[in-house]
């Protein structure tokens, strides 16, 4: 009978060693899957130089094609905001250092949708262009509608809905400053505002074929080096026939 009892003491030992380890290896499966659904850390976000551009401040070499009137630290804030209090999701982009977030127009009524869809009416007002985003990285073929053609001819451009706020990790930010040999870059916040696109669609439009061709360029060149998917490529170039961005 001792041995019995011995026995059936060591069996529930083992049972209990057994479970606990079962639940240790679940619970650390779970955090490796859902890392933000399992710590209570909050993300920050902080706005990447490349961003500037978009904004009209005194300063901004690229002023005459800026668009958005807000102050940029103000700006920032914002989306912080919507993101930990108004607790907007953030969203897959197209490699794993990319998010978007979208929220609402908050700019105002100065914000415009920055995609027109080509038609007999605009079609012969397209411009086109070797373009560098900064003197960092190739020039490659762009095409898109000047804002004051389109407001010459009475072709209307609509209010933005919705911003969608592109963000790259800090890591990402960093890695591909360095490659360049930017030295100011500041890599702050857990990931960087790296583009902000005013539309009308809550969701993401395909990357320009021409942005999905240089972002399989390397890092100095002012690529992020990811491999092309054709499929996603495809795709792109049946939705950027009909349409152009607005500058």
């Amino acid at each position: 009978m001792k041995n019995f009892l011995n026995l059936n003491r060591k069996l529930a030992t083992n049972c209990c060693v057994f479970f606990v380890e079962f639940l240790m290896e679940k619970n650390a499966k779970l955090m490796a899957e859902n890392p933000a659904k399992t710590t209570s850390h909050t993300l920050r976000f902080s706005m990447d130089p490349f961003a500037f551009r978009s904004f009209i401040y005194k300063d901004n070499p690229y002023l005459d094609k800026a668009f958005i009137d807000y102050d940029r630290a103000k700006f920032t804030d914002k989306i912080n905001e919507y993101y930990s209090v108004e607790k907007l999701p953030l969203h897959d982009g197209y490699a794993p250092f990319c998010k978007h977030l979208f929220v609402p127009n908050f700019v105002g009524e100065s914000l415009k949708d920055t995609m027109l869809a080509i038609t007999d009416e605009n079609k012969h007002l397209l411009k086109s262009e070797y373009v560098s985003r900064r003197k960092e990285e190739l020039p490659v073929l762009t095409r898109w509608f000047d804002s004051k053609d389109l407001q010459k001819h009475n072709i209307k451009i609509p209010v933005a809905k919705v911003v969608d706020i592109i963000l790259y990790s800090r890591e990402q930010v960093c890695k591909e400053n360095a490659s360049m040999g930017i030295k100011d870059a500041v890599c702050e916040g857990d990931y960087a505002i790296i583009s902000a696109k005013p539309q009308s669609k809550n969701g993401e439009i395909p990357m320009e074929p021409i942005t999905m061709m240089r972002n399989v360029l390397p890092l100095e060149e002012g690529g992020s080096g990811v491999k092309l998917d054709r499929e996603k490529y495809l795709q792109s170039v049946e939705f950027w026939q009909g349409h152009a961005r607005v500058q």
